[in-house]
């Protein structure tokens, strides 16, 4: 019998790589940890390996889907990368469709940075208009692009774009009283410079055949997908769209949702609840192993 819960949430590569491990060992025999094999090219799984976009992007989505077996729920959330998760979640493609999906998505990153270097940092304890200034700063003295890749909460901020105005931003944050601390993330995802693959994700999407979601899938990209014609461009567009985590928590709360079980791997968006300024409005727990 399936769990049901409100609502099932699923993140986006900056989880825990241990977690992430964890699950695919766990369950080497899966059909999903034998797809990551053959997309991975066989390569070790360890918290290291998952230090390569490429590796790491397949991984997540499939540890998530491995987790969230054996549970229902009335409403899906997508961080980032996690709305393909949940798109899989949702029977809207394939789980095998996700996980081939997602290792494209990380090569169209790699691509991006060959051709531009650029790459995604994280600014924490300042609140969104300092962060918006110190953008502005960098890329008035690099010269070059930088955008707002990811809004956690009110004080953490996840800024991406050209190497070296990233770079700077780091810098101006600590010169502000904060913290700023460069990604592991192979690829300036969720800016303009991934805009020319827009059309490739999308035909890619498209090549899988997307069905109408079974239930409402909420994208931190900014749309609630329930029809089957919105998919291919709503993901294929998330690769510029930014993220803004706390707007898709009021979505699914404006939906009726009460509470969110956070699927992993790991417990990545449970703990981004507490970084909320205000008290959550919508709780988020991790799954329970023990629950199934």
């Amino acid at each position: 019998m399936a769990l049901v819960v409100d609502a099932l949430g699923f993140p986006g590569q900056g989880v825990d790589p241990v977690a992430t491990v964890t699950v695919l060992v766990e369950h080497c025999d899966h059909p999903l940890a034998q797809l990551v094999a053959e997309v991975t090219e066989g390569v070790e799984l360890n918290a290291a390996a998952l230090t390569d976009t490429r590796i790491a992007q397949p991984c997540v989505v499939a540890a998530g889907l491995i987790a969230a077996e054996g549970r229902s729920a009335e409403l899906l959330l997508g961080h980032s990368l996690g709305e393909i998760t949940a798109c899989a979640q949702a029977e809207v493609i394939t789980a095998e469709a996700a996980v081939r999906l997602v290792a494209l998505r990380a090569q169209i990153g790699t691509r991006a940075v060959i051709d531009r270097p650029g790459m995604m940092v994280a600014i924490m304890r300042l609140d969104l208009a300092t962060v918006e200034w110190i953008r502005r700063l960098a890329v008035g003295r690099t010269g070059g692009l930088l955008d707002v890749a990811v809004v956690n909460s009110d004080r953490q901020t996840v800024l991406t774009g050209d190497r070296a105005a990233a770079t700077m931003a780091v810098d101006l944050a600590f010169e502000a009283g904060g913290k700023g601390r460069r990604l592991g993330i192979g690829g300036a995802f969720h800016s303009p410079l991934l805009a020319p693959a827009i059309a490739e994700f999308e035909d890619a999407i498209a090549a899988c055949a997307p069905a109408a979601p079974s239930v409402p899938v909420v994208c931190s990209t900014g749309p609630i997908l329930t029809d089957a014609t919105e998919i291919a461009p709503a993901l294929a567009a998330s690769l510029v769209r930014p993220v803004h985590w706390p707007d898709a928590v009021r979505r699914a709360v404006d939906l009726g949702v009460s509470r969110v079980l956070d699927a992993g791997p790991g417990e990545t968006l449970a703990n981004l609840a507490g970084h909320f300024a205000s008290p959550p409005t919508l709780p988020l727990a991790a799954v329970d192993p023990s629950l199934g």
